[in-house]
């Protein structure tokens, strides 16, 4: 889908629920799994003064389901999630997730950025994408802007191993 709101409608989400509820919250979070197939009244209705967010991301992740928790974990330190994503997910290769600065120190100061090449760099630039602009998390707007990027490239005679983006 060319414009995906998804990832602004979970930070919404978030956004909205209580900052000091006086039960946990209830988090859904996985895949669209989730987000389509439970729903909050139901949670509700089971623990009453609980606030209920599906905060699930169409074509989720396991490293989805932890960035969002993890986003949510500061705001709400105590608070139950209940997760799920579909089982094919965990049978396929990795897809770029939400990435953050935390963890790209994490792979600088582990060693690990010097063994990756550059598919597994694009992946990261990717996750980093999906922060800056949430609508970009989707593959068909990452794709679209690959090709944009590329066609500029083409256009303007621009040859990225020679160019040096601090000078203009």
């Amino acid at each position: 889908m060319p414009h995906d709101a998804r990832g602004i409608v979970t930070t919404a989400r978030i956004r909205l629920l209580p900052e000091r509820p006086a039960a946990p919250p209830v988090l859904l979070l996985g895949s669209s799994q989730v987000r389509e197939g439970l729903a909050c009244a139901a949670f509700e209705a089971a623990l009453p003064g609980r606030p209920c967010a599906n905060l699930a991301v169409g074509g989720g992740s396991p490293l989805d389901v932890l960035y969002v928790a993890r986003r949510t974990a500061a705001r709400w330190p105590r608070r139950v999630v209940v997760t799920g994503v579909f089982p094919k997910v965990l049978h396929m290769a990795p897809k770029a997730a939400f990435t953050d600065r935390a963890t790209v120190g994490c792979l600088l100061r582990g060693g690990a950025g010097r063994r990756m090449d550059a598919a597994a760099w694009i992946d990261v630039a990717y996750g980093l994408l999906g922060n800056v602009s949430e609508t970009l998390r989707g593959r068909d707007a990452l794709r679209a802007l690959s090709q944009a990027v590329g066609e500029a490239i083409a256009k303007y005679g621009i040859d990225p191993d020679k160019t040096d983006p601090t000078k203009t």
